[in-house]
This record gives structure tokens, sequence and C-alpha cells, in this order.
């Protein structure tokens, strides 16, 4: 077995993430089943790179994939392990802040809807670990604050033909082109749906507005691009803004600090 373990104890207030810590786990083929059971007091989030079982107090146990994003909430114990005679590969991540904290308060985290698959969280658990690794303690927390987001919006999918409601398709095209000029109204007409509605159902299952999902999804590319040596006013085109001060106001608002100061964070991390 090969594993590692590396905390992260600066608080980053802004993203409501704090206490950070990673740790990543692979075991060899072995013929017996081995469980992992787990009471924590803060938040982790568990990838699995193989198949394997998982269950919780609230939870009856349920069979992993490949892929499998899952949810550790504070207090509640829960077990999870490879198939018998399985290789197992865990990559998990231990958080706490006000992020998790009021989404599990508002539902859309829950103990008993922990499994989901969101999108490529193998490179991201990679990139995570590089960024551990390098001290940079601002993109772990913005990745931590991206994977409960992910995870809080597939969690609240609901479970019949609703998921293929206009706001899912908008939430989805939104992610893939931020920097595109959007219209929400003229999108709601071509669905055949009212603004009024699709706002509504928006909100209500994503979380946010579709205005306001817009900023976060912007922003979230904006600090991406930012850990590069790219001028501000550059990043600001790029995310589908005109003007580098409303731009530069947004990121100040949510992620508390100025686009400049958060670029020359990174530089200096980077040596």
């Amino acid at each position: 077995m090969t594993e590692g373990r590396i905390p992260i104890t600066e608080q980053i207030s802004a993203l409501g993430i704090q206490a950070l810590g990673l740790c990543w786990a692979s075991h060899p083929r072995r013929p017996g089943h081995s469980n992992h059971p787990y009471t924590l007091d803060c938040f982790g989030l568990l990838w699995t790179a193989s198949g394997g079982v998982f269950e919780n107090r609230e939870l009856p146990r349920q069979h992993l994939q490949s892929g499998h994003l899952c949810l550790l909430v504070p207090g509640v114990e829960h077990c999870y392990g490879p198939h018998a005679g399985e290789p197992w590969r865990e990559w998990l991540l231990f958080c706490d802040g006000w992020l998790p904290r009021r989404l599990l308060k508002e539902g859309h985290l829950s103990a008993s809807r922990p499994l989901c698959v969101v999108g490529d969280w193998q490179t991201r658990w990679e990139h995570l670990r590089k960024q551990v690794e390098a001290g940079h303690v601002e993109a772990c927390s913005l990745l931590a604050a991206e994977g409960f987001h992910a995870l809080g919006a597939a969690l609240r999918r609901p479970q019949r033909r609703q998921e293929d409601h206009p706001a899912w398709a908008l939430a989805d095209a939104m992610h893939r082109e931020p920097a595109r000029h959007w219209d929400f109204p003229t999108w709601a007409q071509s669905s055949e749906i009212s603004y009024t509605a699709l706002r509504q159902t928006f909100t209500r299952l994503i979380g946010r507005s579709p205005h306001q999902q817009l900023i976060h999804e912007r922003l979230q590319l904006a600090a991406r691009l930012l850990t590069e040596p790219l001028p501000v006013q550059e990043v600001c085109r790029l995310i589908g803004y005109a003007d580098p001060a409303h731009f530069s106001r947004l990121f100040q608002r949510h992620l508390g600090q100025s686009p400049r100061a958060f670029q020359r964070s990174h530089a200096v991390m980077r040596g």
C-alpha cells in the first residue's frame, strides 16, 4: 500500500474553506474485502479511481464506480472500500468552513445522497496534490469550494425526467462557455418557457439565479487564468467582461481580494 497525507492549515475565509487536508492511498489487489470506517468532525470529499462499496447510517450499501465523488458529512460514520480481490485508489480531501456548512444546512448536501460523478476529478485531484505540495493555499481552497458546489448541484438534480429541464441545459452551457454573451430571456424563449419560470426553477435547482451563476462561472475561470502571467485586462476580456473596473469589483467582492493581489500571491508562491 502506498499512501500520503498533507495538511493545509491556513484559512481562506473569502472562499469559506478552512482546515484543509489531503490524503491519498493506493492498495494492491488483496484476497479479502477491506472497508475504511470514518467518522469526521469536518467534511470529506472522496474520489475513487476504482469500484467499491460505500455506506453510512442514513444510506444502505451502494456500489461505487470509478470516478464517483462521495461526500463524508461531519458526525456521520461512513464505511467504504474496494470489492473483494480488487485494487483500490482513493483521494480524500478533508476540509471545513462556512461554505460546506451552509450547503449542508440548506439541503444542497446530504449524507443520504452522497454519491455522484462530476467531471474529470482524476485530473483535478492530481492538480490539487501539486498545488498542496507547492503551498498554493488559495488554489487548494478554490478547488475545494468548486468541489462542494459541483457535488451540491449534482445531488440536487431531481430523480425523474425533470433533469431535462432547460435550467440544467442552461447551467451546463454557462459552465462550458462562461465568456459568451448571455441573453437569458432569449434562452427561455428558445426553450419554450417563460423567463420567470426559467429563473425560478434555475434558482431552486442550482441554488443561484442565472445571473449569479454566470458571475460564479466567470470568476472561477478568472481565478484559474490569473494563476498564469496574463494581464488582468486580458483575463477580463477572456471571461466575457468589457470593463476591467467592474471585473475587479466583482472579483474583490466574491473572492476577497483584487485580481492583481490574487495574481501576485500566486506569482510569489511560484517563486
